[in-house]
Protein backbone atom coordinates (compact mmCIF):
# COMPACT_ATOMS: atom_id res chain seq x y z
CA UNK A 1 0.00 0.00 0.00
CA UNK A 2 1.22 3.42 -1.05
CA UNK A 3 0.74 6.15 1.41
CA UNK A 4 1.54 10.01 0.71
CA UNK A 5 2.35 12.38 3.03
CA UNK A 6 -0.82 15.68 2.19
CA UNK A 7 2.07 17.83 3.47
CA UNK A 8 5.14 16.64 1.19
CA UNK A 9 3.74 15.79 -2.01
CA UNK A 10 4.69 18.06 -4.87
CA UNK A 11 2.14 21.16 -5.17
CA UNK A 12 1.22 22.65 -8.49
CA UNK A 13 2.53 26.78 -7.87
CA UNK A 14 -0.27 28.28 -8.52
CA UNK A 15 -0.69 31.09 -11.02
CA UNK A 16 -0.74 35.18 -9.43
CA UNK A 17 -2.66 37.89 -10.84
CA UNK A 18 -1.30 39.13 -14.46
CA UNK A 19 -0.55 42.39 -16.02
CA UNK A 20 -4.54 43.94 -17.33
CA UNK A 21 -4.16 44.28 -21.06
CA UNK A 22 -7.44 44.95 -21.79
CA UNK A 23 -7.39 43.51 -25.09
CA UNK A 24 -10.89 43.32 -25.88
CA UNK A 25 -10.98 47.17 -25.98
CA UNK A 26 -7.78 47.69 -27.93
CA UNK A 27 -8.61 45.06 -30.44
CA UNK A 28 -11.68 47.01 -31.56
CA UNK A 29 -12.23 48.01 -34.77
CA UNK A 30 -13.38 51.89 -35.74
CA UNK A 31 -16.82 50.53 -37.10
CA UNK A 32 -17.49 48.63 -33.87
CA UNK A 33 -19.99 50.88 -31.78
CA UNK A 34 -18.43 53.17 -29.02
CA UNK A 35 -18.03 52.61 -25.05
CA UNK A 36 -20.70 54.84 -23.21
CA UNK A 37 -19.07 55.88 -20.40
CA UNK A 38 -21.40 58.48 -18.43
CA UNK A 39 -20.50 61.50 -15.92
CA UNK A 40 -22.58 62.32 -12.72
CA UNK A 41 -22.32 66.37 -12.14
CA UNK A 42 -18.98 66.53 -10.99
CA UNK A 43 -17.28 65.16 -14.17
CA UNK A 44 -16.46 61.88 -12.84
CA UNK A 45 -17.20 58.76 -14.64
CA UNK A 46 -20.33 56.26 -13.52
CA UNK A 47 -22.13 53.76 -14.03
CA UNK A 48 -21.02 49.95 -15.51
CA UNK A 49 -18.44 50.72 -18.08
CA UNK A 50 -16.32 53.14 -15.29
CA UNK A 51 -14.28 50.56 -13.95
CA UNK A 52 -13.52 49.85 -17.58
CA UNK A 53 -12.26 53.50 -18.60
CA UNK A 54 -9.52 53.37 -14.98
CA UNK A 55 -8.18 49.80 -16.18
CA UNK A 56 -8.04 51.19 -19.86
CA UNK A 57 -6.14 54.43 -18.81
CA UNK A 58 -3.95 52.49 -16.36
CA UNK A 59 -2.82 50.31 -19.27
CA UNK A 60 -2.27 53.01 -21.09
CA UNK A 61 -0.09 54.86 -18.93
CA UNK A 62 2.11 51.87 -17.59
CA UNK A 63 2.79 51.60 -21.85
CA UNK A 64 3.53 55.48 -22.40
CA UNK A 65 4.82 56.41 -19.42
CA UNK A 66 7.90 55.27 -17.31
CA UNK A 67 6.56 53.86 -14.29
CA UNK A 68 9.64 55.51 -12.38
CA UNK A 69 8.47 58.70 -12.11
CA UNK A 70 7.13 59.67 -8.61
CA UNK A 71 4.84 62.55 -9.35
CA UNK A 72 2.57 62.76 -11.73
CA UNK A 73 2.81 66.43 -11.60
CA UNK A 74 6.63 65.99 -13.11
CA UNK A 75 5.15 64.21 -16.61
CA UNK A 76 5.32 66.28 -19.55
CA UNK A 77 1.89 67.75 -20.56
CA UNK A 78 2.47 66.78 -24.26
CA UNK A 79 3.03 63.08 -23.10
CA UNK A 80 -0.16 63.38 -21.07
CA UNK A 81 -2.15 64.34 -23.62
CA UNK A 82 -0.98 61.56 -25.89
CA UNK A 83 -2.18 59.18 -23.09
CA UNK A 84 -5.51 61.16 -23.28
CA UNK A 85 -5.85 61.16 -27.12
CA UNK A 86 -5.64 57.33 -27.54
CA UNK A 87 -8.07 56.63 -24.29
CA UNK A 88 -10.34 58.84 -26.76
CA UNK A 89 -9.61 56.73 -29.29
CA UNK A 90 -10.29 53.63 -27.79
CA UNK A 91 -13.59 54.67 -25.53
CA UNK A 92 -14.83 57.60 -26.58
Amino acid sequence: MLVTDVHTSPHKKRNGRSITRMEAVFARTPDMPKIIITLNEYGQPVGKNYRQLSSVIGCLVRKKLSVRCSNWRLIDAEEKDAVWDEVQVNLC
